[in-house]
């Protein structure tokens, strides 16, 4: 159970982008977030993944706080999936950054083998995309989040953000 108690996080000390935001998600829900630009979407994702701290309330997976460093049992998807990888890597090492997924892995997820020895700014974004979902979904993680569409066939909770 993944659980966000009262966060609070500002950029501008005197200017909150969110206050006491709480939510509890099990590893088989999914949530979806809207809001305008600049809301604080990918920041919530990034403190629910333990990429950022927030200045008030807590993160806890199973009841313990997220690790400091290693293996992050959250993953954040950055809605571009540039952000999420070393330009300098082929995609096969950014891929098994992570895990190995197998060949029917791969598969499933339409990505392509002749694609492993290429580099991330040679594939479109959608390509990308693709790696980068299947790396975050090494068996050890519990959640992943946020992702830019989720299977049309998906009913999504809405949490939706605007401006103050």
């Amino acid at each position: 159970m993944l659980k966000a108690r009262q966060l609070s996080f500002h950029f501008t000390p005197s200017v909150p982008l969110f206050q006491d935001v709480s939510l509890t998600l099990s590893a088989d829900q999914w949530l979806g977030l809207s809001g305008d630009s600049g809301a604080g979407k990918s920041t919530l994702g990034q403190l629910l993944a333990g990429y950022l701290a927030p200045q008030a309330g807590d993160v806890t997976l199973d009841g313990e706080a997220l690790p400091k460093s290693g293996v992050q049992p959250v993953q954040w998807l950055p809605q571009s999936p540039e952000l999420a990888v070393n330009p300098r890597w082929r995609v096969g090492k950014i891929l098994r950054e992570a895990w190995t997924p197998s060949d029917e892995q791969c598969q499933a997820f339409g990505v392509q083998a002749k694609w492993l020895s290429r580099f991330p700014q040679s594939l479109s974004g959608g390509e990308l995309q693709r790696v980068c979902v299947l790396r975050a979904l090494a068996p050890e993680y519990a959640f992943s989040s946020p992702m830019r569409s989720p299977p049309c066939s998906t009913r999504l909770p809405n949490l939706s953000f605007g401006r103050r």
